[in-house]
């Protein structure tokens, strides 16, 4: 990168942004104001700029790339879900079936086929559906 030396005078407006650098210059991260303020325009005027003029979006081909690994994340997810169901299908129908034994209760071919074992025990199956509606409650929030 090219330095050019260039001398402005700035007038800090905003009393937190004045702190901010007051605060970055304290912590000795920096040399000196001058680098803090000099930092923060190489990172946020392209940001602006691209927002003025529409310079700095992405190409399309960029975009196509980002929308094909949303989906590939998406797909792992619904593998990952669609893996966890299973894994508490299998669990709940496990400790169900020591439940019952411990109960006294005969394990039979039609008993296993009917289902019964496969449903989780209801104070887990509470904790679950509490644990969904906080959940489905935060989508809900932002997307409103």
């Amino acid at each position: 990168m090219e330095k050019l030396k260039s001398q402005i005078t700035i007038r800090i407006e905003n009393v937190d942004t004045l702190k901010m650098l007051e605060a970055l210059s304290a912590h000795g991260a920096f040399h000196s104001k001058n680098e803090i303020l000099n930092r923060a325009l190489e990172y946020g005027l392209p940001l602006v700029n691209a927002t003025i003029y529409g310079k700095g979006r992405k190409t399309q081909e960029e975009s196509a790339e980002v929308a094909r690994e949303i989906a590939a994340i998406k797909n792992i997810l619904v593998q990952q879900t669609i893996g966890l169901n299973v894994l508490e299908t299998l669990l709940a129908f496990l400790y169900n079936v020591e439940t019952a034994k411990a109960e006294g209760i005969e394990i039979t071919k039609e008993f296993i086929d009917s289902g019964v074992l496969e449903t989780l025990p209801d104070n887990i199956a509470e904790v679950k559906r509490e644990m969904t509606k906080i959940e489905y409650d935060k989508l809900r929030r932002k997307k409103d």
